[in-house]
């Protein structure tokens, strides 16, 4: 417990150390000179009238088992790292991860990550790197925030600037901005036995700044990928299988796949194969770990997969890919019947080939599966929502295609429209631009040609009811999805 705690709030190691505690400097050479009694007390009397912040990074170093491709973000690599207590973390490297040294493996390395970023629950723990450098003799490598004085944001150590501080971008071009505020990769030789301790870095690399909009993004989904050694019964009433695998780390784990997980073809021993599973469901604590999988897929060359929810514009829950579902991509259910409903929000299985290596990777998926979801409210019990308020309204349903069918008059009211009706022609009517007869997929707008959805309004218990795509297609609305638990329509 002691050891994973010190990983968890420790933002700044020595590159030649594991770790320190807060009231000890590292130097260069990685001795440790602990701070005297008289220190500590100053100490703790100045966090007795100011609350020191929580460091906003973290580090691990060891010695790198293993560097792999990471199939779940474009041009990204998951390092494997063994630390000195013989533990196992793995750190996934982006295109926005600072290496300064060449990764190689056995190195011996220290990754700093944020400590306040969301972490996904699995063994061996997984981190997304920030910055990465080699342990070196000579240098002390520090990732933090600092304060309009230059002070970290773990109070540790204070920066001196002077002329020969080289401070850079992370492409090495010149940086001549502010400082404060800013995370700073931090080389440095020698320190003071100060608090804090203050030192003059001799190089500064400002960390790019985000481009989205600052809020932290959680992967709802994440997987496991390793080759079959077992394929045997499991669960009391021996309905559920549970997969020996075998990782790339030669570590085992287990996947428990019930009649609710979506296979994608027969699973045989030997095979390599990738399980998904739900990052926010409890997993027990045990080894060798056990997830219980949504869906399952055999690894092969050209193809990947992923399973996840997308939103409006059809990016997944991490923001790192988005699809561009064209007519030729197979959209289908578990069991293989087409499926024409909306995707948004939806539990999906997707298979791709190539992707974009623009920030989110945009890709022409081949096939979606819409999976079957157990957090799904039942159509009819969906609320509906126009512009952010909730109507009363005739229930939604869904027909025999899949399709999402709303009730019309309720929503085109509620959107400002005056709704007509023609008993003889079956002729509907929103104010004089639009006009759709029940029983035909013909869709009119401003008296252009007609629209087809693929599916005709119908009536229905007394009401209309068309489509929810009618309100991006034809009335040319912003949104209109379905959730787990409402339909929302948004002008």
């Amino acid at each position: 417990m002691k050891k994973k705690l010190k990983k968890t709030l420790v933002s700044s190691l020595s590159v030649a150390v594991l770790s320190m505690s807060a009231a000890s400097i590292v130097s260069a050479n990685g001795t440790t000179s602990a701070a005297s009694p008289v220190d500590q007390v100053i100490r703790a009397e100045a966090n007795s009238a100011e609350q020191v912040n929580a460091p906003k990074f973290a580090s691990i170093s060891g010695v790198i088992q293993e560097i792999a491709d990471y199939e779940a973000v474009e041009n990204a690599k998951i390092i494997t790292v063994k630390s000195a207590d013989d533990s196992i973390t793995r750190f996934v490297v982006t295109d926005a991860t600072y290496v300064m040294d060449e990764l190689k493996a056995g190195s011996e390395i220290i990754s700093f990550y944020d400590a306040n970023a969301p972490v996904i629950f699995i063994y061996p723990p997984q981190f997304n790197a920030v910055a990465i450098a080699d342990v070196k003799e000579e240098r002390t490598v520090k990732v933090d925030r600092f304060d309009d004085k230059l002070v970290s944001s773990d109070g540790d150590l204070k920066l001196n600037i002077s002329e020969d501080t080289k401070i850079t971008l992370q492409d090495g071009t010149a940086y001549t901005g502010e400082l404060a505020g800013r995370d700073l990769v931090v080389t440095y030789s020698v320190s003071t036995d100060s608090i804090p301790a203050q030192t003059t870095p001799s190089h500064i690399t400002v960390l790019n700044e985000k481009k989205d909009s600052g809020e932290q993004m959680e992967a709802e989904y994440a997987e496991v990928k390793g080759t079959i050694k077992s394929i045997n019964e499991h669960g009391a009433n021996k309905d559920m299988s549970l997969v020996e695998l075998e990782l790339a780390d030669e570590q085992p784990a287990y996947l428990v796949i019930s009649d609710k997980t979506y296979v994608d073809e027969k699973l045989e021993v030997g095979a390599e194969v990738v399980g998904y599973f739900n990052t926010k469901m409890p997993m027990i604590l045990i080894y060798p770990p056990q997830y219980n999988v949504e869906a399952v897929a055999v690894v092969k060359e050209g193809r990947n997969t992923t399973v996840d929810r997308f939103d409006k514009n059809m990016t997944n829950s991490a923001g790192t890919l988005a699809l561009k579902v064209s007519e030729d991509t197979k959209i289908v259910t578990p069991d293989g019947k087409p499926f024409t409903g909306s995707l948004i929000d939806r539990k999906l299985f997707v298979e791709y080939g190539v992707t974009t290596k623009s920030i989110p990777a945009q890709t022409n998926p081949s096939r979606i599966v819409v999976l079957e979801d157990e957090s799904d409210v039942a159509v009819a019990e969906k609320s509906i929502v126009v512009g952010g308020k909730t109507i009363e309204a005739p229930a939604a349903f869904s027909n025999d295609e899949g399709t999402i069918m709303v009730p019309l008059r309720a929503i085109a009211e509620e959107l400002g429209y005056e709704v007509g009706w023609n008993d003889e022609t079956k002729q509907i009517t929103l104010g004089h631009i639009i006009s759709l007869t029940a029983g035909k997929d013909e869709y009119i707008f401003a008296r252009m040609a007609p629209i087809k959805l693929g599916t005709a309004p119908v009536l229905f218990k007394g009401n209309s009811y068309v489509p929810l795509a009618f309100f991006t297609e034809v009335t040319q609305l912003s949104d209109a999805y379905v959730s787990t638990d409402k339909i929302v329509v948004n002008k």
